[in-house]
């Protein structure tokens, strides 16, 4: 992998690389291509092809770097067993299930 001698890597899971670069992170993929280049103030390793990720409030990323649920939520936690909870300050909590397409 290529990866620039400027970054750390802080993990790879789910055949995602994660890695940080002045308190900025992003993503690689295992032919080491950028997902998403290290623009988010906080992110998590890829569990179930999913990341939390989040610049100003938490948002849920694809392996793609698609927005799977976009910010508006305070608090997001990572996905496990298909399901993940979310709090939002107005609304409340909330469990958001993963569905699976054939």
């Amino acid at each position: 992998l290529d990866i620039p001698s400027d970054y750390k890597v802080l993990g790879c899971l789910d055949g995602v690389i994660l890695l940080e670069k002045n308190g900025c992170f992003g993503y690689m993929n295992s032919k080491g291509q950028w997902i998403t280049n290290p623009l988010y103030k906080s992110a998590s390793d890829f569990v179930e092809g999913l990341a939390v990720v989040s610049e100003e409030k938490p948002k849920i990323i694809d392996r793609d770097g698609n927005t799977v649920i976009a910010e508006g939520f305070d608090y997001i936690s990572g996905f496990s067993n298909s399901k993940c909870i979310l709090y939002s300050k107005e609304h409340g909590w909330y469990k958001a299930v993963k569905y699976f397409e054939n």
